[in-house]
Parts: C-alpha cells; sequence; structure tokens
C-alpha cells in the first residue's frame, strides 16, 4: 500500500501530490498500522463534511504535507465555514461516519472556543474540527483544491501564501471587537516563529 508521505497519482480533475522525503516510520506512534490509520481518518472526515455539504478543507500537519513539506504529524484537523453549520446536525453526520466527541461537552466547547475536539472511534485518531468566521479563512476555503493523498481524496488550500500583514490586520480588529487586546501579543509571536524569529524572553 502506498504510504501517506509518498501519494499516488491523483484521479482526473485532482492534483497528484509529489513523493515526498518522510518515511513511514515518522507516524509509527499512531497505531501498529499507521498508514492505514490516518488515511481512514482521513477518508472518514472528507466523507462526512461533504455529506454535511458544508465548505471545508484540511489543515495542519497533512495540509503542510500535502504541500511537498515533510513532517510529523498523528491527528487530522480541518475548518469548515462556521456560518453554515447546524452543530446538532454536524456532530450527527460524523458520528454516522464514526467520528465522536473527546469531551463530554464537545458542542458547548465549540460555541465558546469555536472548535470541535473528535476522534475517528476505529482508528483512535484525534480529530479538530475549527469554525472558521473570519475573511482570510473564508479566502482559503475558497482557494481549496482537490488533491489525491494516497488515495483518499482531500481538499487542502492551494496557491500562494496569505499576507500576514493582512491577517494581522483582521485579528487586530477581531480584539478590538472582543475588548481583548492582548491577543495580538500572541498572534505577533506565532508569526514571528512562523518567519523563523527567535523566541522573545518573557
Amino acid at each position: 500500500m502506498a504510504s501517506p508521505f509518498r501519494p499516488s497519482r491523483g484521479e482526473p480533475g485532482s492534483r497528484s501530490i509529489p513523493a515526498l522525503g518522510a518515511t513511514t516510520e515518522d507516524v509509527a506512534a499512531l497505531s501498529p498500522h499507521p498508514e492505514r490509520s490516518i488515511l481512514d481518518a482521513l477518508q472518514a472526515v472528507e466523507r462526512a463534511l461533504t455529506e454535511a455539504r458544508l465548505d471545508h478543507m484540511v489543515i495542519g500537519g497533512i495540509a503542510v504535507i500535502a504541500q511537498g513539506i515533510p513532517r510529523h504529524t498523528d491527528d487530522v484537523d480541518a475548518t469548515v465555514w462556521a456560518e453554515s453549520v447546524d452543530l446538532d446536525r454536524l456532530l450527527a453526520v460524523l458520528a454516522s461516519n464514526g467520528i465522536e466527541p473527546r469531551i463530554d461537552d464537545a458542542r458547548e466547547f465549540a460555541l465558546q472556543n469555536q472548535v470541535l475536539l473528535l476522534r475517528h472511534v476505529p482508528t483512535g485518531t484525534p480529530m479538530e474540527i475549527s469554525l472558521s468566521w473570519l475573511p482570510f479563512e473564508r479566502e482559503a476555503l475558497d482557494r481549496a483544491e482537490a488533491v489525491d493523498f494516497a488515495g483518499v481524496r482531500l481538499l487542502v488550500r492551494h496557491g500562494a501564501r496569505m499576507n500576514l500583514e493582512r491577517i494581522r490586520s483582521v485579528v487586530e480588529q477581531f480584539c478590538t471587537v472582543l475588548e481583548e487586546p492582548e491577543r495580538m501579543s500572541l498572534l505577533d509571536e506565532i508569526i514571528a516563529r512562523a518567519c523563523g524569529a527567535p523566541p522573545q524572553d518573557p
């Protein structure tokens, strides 16, 4: 079976991902059969979000790998456009695909924190589905493109990198509305880390 880090040729109309440098051992912590676990979990979440008819895409480590950057990951992250989400229906659709909350108050937690904490029950793979509201998130979802990831069709963002200054400006407005300007320092730290700057002393 093809490794998820060396995806196979895509179906017509989808983009094939180039072979990458990570090895099966890099994901050995997933389960006794790490490749099948992550692929089964990916297939389940893609099937569920398509069934729910939500604008969505895979993010996080899998999306990074899909862009040709080898890295270790042991979970599945996705995002959906929140404006059209009915959480009760979404949780029901997820459950019908073997994906259930990994905390007792998942619905309430999602309403407060804009993320569903989940687990793919058959494989034990952790999952998170974030709820997107911001303009640059909408833009990313609009740029989502189908790729073949070792035989699993996924939607991931494709195209040029997003403008960090634009993201910072939008989040700054959001923090102002929330009256929580201190959140900007955390965003600046994340941006600095992403750009390779050394961490600042507290």
